[in-house]
This record gives structure tokens, C-alpha cells and sequence, in this order.
């Protein structure tokens, strides 16, 4: 399973490089508010890479500012349903 710090470092890549210009690239950290940096439409972007990057599905009730809020967050996150999907694949295998 991926590091959070790996995860960190992917999302932080990816929204630099897909979402922000070079002076807004300059000045984002992992803490800077994404809601009131991207546009509704990239954030559907960011979403969808999110699932394809890290092999996620992201539900309409986890759409909030706790959990893609800023890449620390979403990191968090990633994290988090990476470990269910694991857990749920292992109870599913051990009833086969």
C-alpha cells in the first residue's frame, strides 16, 4: 500500500501540474484551500483522478471540504479508502 507521504506527493504533483498556472503553482502547499482555488469543474477533474490515480471510488456524501479540502486532507482521505478497499477485499476473499 502507498505511504501517505507518497500520496502527499502525488496529489500535490498532480494539481500542480493539471489545475494551476505557474505563479499559482509558486505559491500552493498542501495546505492551501482547494475549494477557493479550483473552479467546480476541475474539482470534478480532480475527483475522477483521484479514483483512476489511486483505484478509489469516491461517494456524493464523501464530497466535503474534510476530505478535499486541501491535499493534506485528501491525502487523509486517499488513505483511508485505500485501507477499506483492502479490509473489504480481505473479508470478501476469506469467505470464498
Amino acid at each position: 500500500m502507498t505511504s501517505l507521504a507518497d500520496i502527499t506527493a502525488q496529489l500535490h504533483r498532480c494539481i500542480t501540474s493539471s489545475f494551476l498556472g505557474d505563479g499559482q503553482a509558486a505559491a500552493f502547499d498542501n495546505r492551501t484551500d482547494l475549494l477557493g482555488l479550483l473552479d467546480s469543474l476541475q474539482l470534478l477533474r480532480m475527483v475522477v483522478q483521484l479514483e483512476s490515480l489511486f483505484g478509489i471510488k469516491v461517494e456524493d456524501g464523501e464530497l466535503t471540504p474534510e476530505n478535499l479540502g486541501t491535499v493534506e486532507k485528501m491525502a487523509s482521505f486517499v488513505k483511508r479508502k485505500q485501507t477499506e478497499t483492502l479490509e473489504l477485499s480481505g473479508e470478501i476473499s476469506g469467505v470464498r
